[in-house]
């Protein structure tokens, strides 16, 4: 973790978002502020039509991998981040939905500022869903670790108004508003920063998951090495939200 760099790798898994991809792959290249990384696209079995659309993504910094079927979100990040340590052996890896866009440049490199500066696994911006009313600062995507009670909470309209304040404090509504030190577990699977290193010694993603919950899990593992992340409000991405799941 001393290692004085910021080498890093962009992980995206596509299925049948081709066009997207391509928009996410071109905000992180137009954004970039440093030379020293590479954006790793793992195609989940899209349909061939799809696959041809991608295929058209030539850059340098691009590298490629396609699976035989579609394992979900966490099969294909995981792909993607073995992808990205035998090519370039990056210090972070950035998970990113093919719905993201950066829009600012040096987005990801201030985020690697933030980890450093904090001595913190990961870190995550603001992520603005562009479908829902508000700015971004109105829509947080980050959480505590829930308990059983809390995630039987959070699948049930009615509970979550019978239990708001619960249900809040699981949102870490009740953090706002939110300082550039916040801590937190439980980040956005659309978007975040974490370092390679711990990434790969918790096992990255659960593959027994297939959409949903990755974050959760993760989460929970890195609570138990006192591992956290920090939340920067003064970065933001745009998230197209539903559009890489339908």
């Amino acid at each position: 973790m001393s290692r004085d760099t910021r080498r890093y790798a962009v992980l995206i898994v596509n299925y049948n978002t081709a066009p997207f991809v391509a928009k996410a792959v071109e905000s992180v290249l137009r954004c970039a502020t440093s030379d020293d990384f590479i954006i790793c696209v793992v195609d989940n079995a899209s349909a061939e039509p799809d696959r041809a659309l991608l295929r058209k993504i030539v850059h340098s910094k691009v590298r490629f991998a396609e699976l035989d079927q579609n394992g979900g979100f966490a099969v294909g990040n995981n792909a993607a981040a073995r992808l990205a340590e035998e090519t370039l052996k990056p210090e972070f890896l950035v998970i990113m939905n093919p719905d993201i866009e950066i829009v600012d440049r040096g987005t990801i490199e201030t985020l690697i500022k933030r980890i450093k500066e904090e001595d913190v696994v990961g870190a995550q911006p603001l992520i603005h869903n562009c479908r829902l009313p508000g700015n971004a600062a109105e829509q947080p995507a980050i959480r505590r670790i829930p308990d059983v009670w809390d995630l039987i909470i959070s699948e049930s309209i009615v509970l979550r108004y019978v239990f708001r304040n619960r249900f809040k404090r699981f949102l870490m509504l009740d953090a706002k508003p939110y300082s550039r030190s916040t801590r937190f577990f439980v980040p956005s699977g659309a978007f975040f920063v974490i370092r390679a290193q711990e990434f790969f010694e918790i096992g990255g993603f659960d593959e027994r998951t297939f959409l949903y919950a990755e974050e959760l899990i993760l989460g929970k593992k890195l609570e138990r090495r006192n591992s956290q992340f920090t939340f920067d409000p003064t970065v933001t991405v745009r998230h197209y939200q539903g559009a890489a799941t339908g």
